[in-house]
């Protein structure tokens, strides 16, 4: 029997993967591991942590699945995106990792801005340059702790990290290192131009390579470590963002992904790198490099639904307030919920956004604050959508995705806000599953990544249709709900 290893480092724990080449699961590791905030706005951990974890995963994965090291065929990974990893010469961490969390370096932002200019900068990388990527907390690292900065040989991501750990070898791949916003992202190559004007030494940066590659073998430390067979081929992996969609079978133009998690996005590819010139979304390099990613990130998904859960109604079961939204209309009877609770980053980069309700009246329940909150989650992941569309990009397909998949009022609140069939993947853990997905190709199991995912991925028999009378109610709702950040941003500021 032939098996892949799909490792997803994730922000709060890492999961290791075992399936067979049909697809079939085998079996999973999890370890959870804690990241410190050392004063407000931080946001840091030790990678070591990363690679202790890792290494109980990878353990427990090949104990609980039975599974013979030797016939793992190849390991993939997923990793999450934009953190800064420095290590020295002998490849020992220099400090922590600052991960995407981060939002110290607000100052080195603005340099950037103010250096390269912000027209040219996005034409350069896709992106709006922000808080939490690499390249502006290593400025960050370099003003403020220069003896530290001077030991630094090279940077990473990540999922990097754990990659080295494993192969010995230092290096990245483009749809991590779209992330770091110094890289080429049309080009697919570090962007020098903006790593030199800068300051920054050119020799920090590893070299890139594309996803699917292979990065190396597992050393013979590496295996006695953690069970697996020395040799066993590793190759480079990807972002999570972008592993987790080829998990859910996106890899052509046309499809949609829907992720709500404790963030959420609306993801899709597009076979040439465009971008939004307003930087309302991203666009970094995919798994396979004729393709590229656009997305649009809201930093509040199943959190608002947590902060009501936990805050407001102190129940731990989210079934139950599944249970009591379902006995409201469509639009909550007039009451709209803005759920900005963390800040956002989609439609509009602001830390200072806040989340709000609107239309509160006396004839409003709990279960109208549930299902409003619920609604306002979808309406900011519409805002994603109606932003492809004026970047011509279509949604003929959207398959939701993330753990509001487990709830079928959100599915169809999901089909009703944007008009259109919401379909589901089969598959156990996605960032994972993709992640061993990119490995079957790496090895040559598969030919390519649209093999792998033709023939292993399947889509739920069951699918949520729209209900036109709800289409219309959301349709005459949404409106209103893309005018309340703006009619109050100057109130969300002056708070």
């Amino acid at each position: 029997m032939a098996y892949l290893l799909g490792i997803d480092l994730g922000t709060s724990s890492v999961k290791a993967l075992i399936i067979d080449t049909d697809g079939k699961f085998i079996s999973m590791g999890q370890e959870d591991y804690n990241f410190i905030i050392p004063q407000l706005g931080y946001a840091e951990i030790d990678p070591r942590l990363w690679w202790d974890a890792t290494v109980k995963a990878i353990q427990d994965a090949l104990a609980s699945g039975k599974v013979d090291a030797g016939e793992v065929k190849g390991i993939g990974f997923s990793g999450h995106m934009h953190g800064l990893v420095p290590v020295d010469r002998n490849q020992e961490v220099v400090r922590n990792s600052i991960i995407h969390l981060d939002q110290r370096c607000g100052k080195q932002v603005e340099q950037l801005k103010e250096k390269i200019g912000l027209e040219k900068f996005s034409q350069i990388t896709c992106n709006a340059p922000a808080a939490g990527f690499l390249f502006p907390s290593l400025l960050w690292v370099k003003e403020n702790e220069p003896e530290n900065y001077a030991k630094i040989d090279k940077v990473m991501l990540p999922k990097d990290y754990i990659r080295m750990r494993l192969t010995g070898k230092i290096a990245t791949e483009a749809s991590d290192a779209a992330g770091t916003v110094a890289f080429h992202t049309p080009e697919r190559r570090w962007a020098w131009e903006l790593i030199d004007a800068m300051g920054v030494d050119r020799s920090l940066f590893p070299e890139c390579h594309e996803a699917c590659d292979i990065a190396g073998e597992l050393t013979k430390e590496a295996a006695e470590a953690t069970g697996l067979a020395a040799g066993t081929p590793i190759i480079y992996g990807g972002s999570d963002t972008t592993v987790q969609s080829v998990g859910n079978g996106l890899i052509r133009p046309g499809y949609v992904i829907s992720n709500i998690g404790t963030a959420s996005q609306v993801i899709c590819c597009v076979n040439h790198p465009v971008y939004d010139r307003k930087l309302r979304t991203n666009t970094f390099c995919y798994p396979r490099e004729d393709l590229w990613i656009v997305f649009g990130a809201s930093l509040n998904g199943g959190i608002a639904q947590k902060w009501l859960r936990d805050n407001i109604f102190h129940t731990g079961n989210y079934r139950a307030l599944d249970e009591m939204a379902e006995t409201i209309p469509a639009g909550s009877e007039g009451l709209l919920f803005l759920p900005y609770l963390c800040g956002e980053r989609l439609p509009c980069l602001d830390p200072q956004a806040r989340g709000m309700y609107l239309g509160l009246t006396v004839k409003h329940t709990q279960a109208h604050l549930i299902r409003a909150v619920m609604e306002g989650m979808v309406f900011a992941l519409r805002d994603g959508l109606e932003i492809f569309k004026e970047l011509g990009i279509s949604a003929d397909k959207i398959i939701a995705s993330g753990g509001g998949t487990k709830s079928p009022l959100l599915l169809q609140i999901q089909a009703d806000i944007y008009g259109k069939d919401i379909y589901t993947t089969q598959s156990k853990d996605q960032a994972s599953f993709g992640a061993a997905l990119c490995a079957g190709v790496g090895v040559g199991l598969f030919k390519s990544l649209e093999e792998a995912c033709d023939n292993l991925i399947t889509l739920s028999p069951v699918v949520t249709h729209p209900n036109p009378d709800n289409v219309k109610v959301y349709n005459e709702m949404y409106p209103l709900y893309a005018e309340l950040y703006s009619r109050n941003k100057e109130l969300f500021h002056r708070l």
